[in-house]
């Protein structure tokens, strides 16, 4: 696996997109040591980080069962962005350019 070091400086978004890429990719394993790197090394974001290891665990443990699975997931559209916040609008539209970065803009300032 390739995981960075605590000296690496990347960002808490790029490590949660390689964390995501590892789920998707079927590598739980990879996930889970990526995960508890980002704990250690971020503990304010806890909620972000708590979440992505709720979706490995799900994920670990339907990959056990013999047979179809369904995973229902409990979300809120936009969440983060205060004009995007559970505003059915938004499920499935583009924002502006402008939107885009205050919606961008907003979510930077949650992971820091």
């Amino acid at each position: 696996m390739n995981t960075p070091s605590p000296q690496t400086p990347e960002t808490l978004e790029v490590l949660l997109e390689r964390a995501h890429l590892l789920l998707m990719r079927g590598q739980y394993t990879d996930a889970r040591y990526l995960l508890i790197m980002l704990k250690q090394r971020y503990p304010g974001n806890q909620d972000v980080i708590g979440l992505m290891d709720e979706v490995l665990d799900t994920l670990t443990y339907a990959k056990r069962i013999d047979g179809p699975v369904a995973i229902l997931a409990n979300t809120v559209k936009g969440k983060g962005v205060s004009f995007m916040e559970d505003v059915v609008k938004w499920h499935g539209a583009a924002p502006s350019d402008k939107e885009l970065d205050i919606a961008l803009g907003e979510l930077e300032g949650m992971m820091r």
